[in-house]
């Protein structure tokens, strides 16, 4: 995955989605950008969420999205930063809950699920990542998330057989791995 071709498709989408917003979108990214070892459409999954989140969520101000790689340490950082309307401290801890919504009522402002957060959550988990948030109320919200530059063998063994041939999965394989595995047993 080139983290340059992600983020100029996701300055596409911000410019699309921003509309009559008064908002600057600032693109903060210090080169040169890495080329990540995977899932590439997870990633992008991942970080088209927040930046719509950061422009569906701030109405006048300033969205920052930042990306830079950990020397010395084999990360990529990426934040996006806005000064939307902000997370109440206590609603914190239940962000990534499915279902969850800050603004519970039925006369919402913003639109949506509350499924958002959580997908991002468990796509983060899965590319073996890390995800932070700070917010203030009325202030904004930065998320903040942390990938390998390398995706560990282990996950890329998974998603390659993931993509295997149905005939992997057959029972007569899978009688045939059974019989191996008693085989090495006895």
């Amino acid at each position: 995955m080139v983290v340059a071709d992600l983020l100029d498709r996701l300055e596409l989408l911000a410019k699309q989605l921003r509309q009559d917003k008064d908002l600057e979108i600032v693109w903060d990214c210090l080169s040169p950008l890495p080329v990540m070892e995977t899932d590439g459409l997870r990633l992008e999954q991942i970080l088209t969420n927040l930046v719509t989140n950061a422009v569906k969520f701030t109405q006048k101000g300033q969205i920052i999205v930042r990306a830079r790689q950990v020397l010395g340490q084999d990360l990529v950082i990426f934040e996006v930063s806005d000064t939307g309307i902000g997370i109440p401290t206590q609603e914190l801890p239940l962000i990534f809950d499915e279902f969850h919504q800050v603004d519970g009522s039925s006369s919402r402002t913003y639109g949506g699920m509350g499924l958002g957060l959580a997908l991002v959550k468990k796509l983060v988990s899965l590319l073996q990542g890390e995800i932070s948030v700070i917010s203030q109320l009325g202030q904004g919200t930065t998320f903040t998330v942390t990938f390998p530059l390398r995706l560990p063998a282990r996950i890329e063994a998974e998603q390659n057989s993931a993509t295997s041939s149905p005939a992997a999965d057959s029972p007569s394989s899978l009688s045939d791995t059974r019989q191996n595995a008693e085989k090495h047993a006895a």
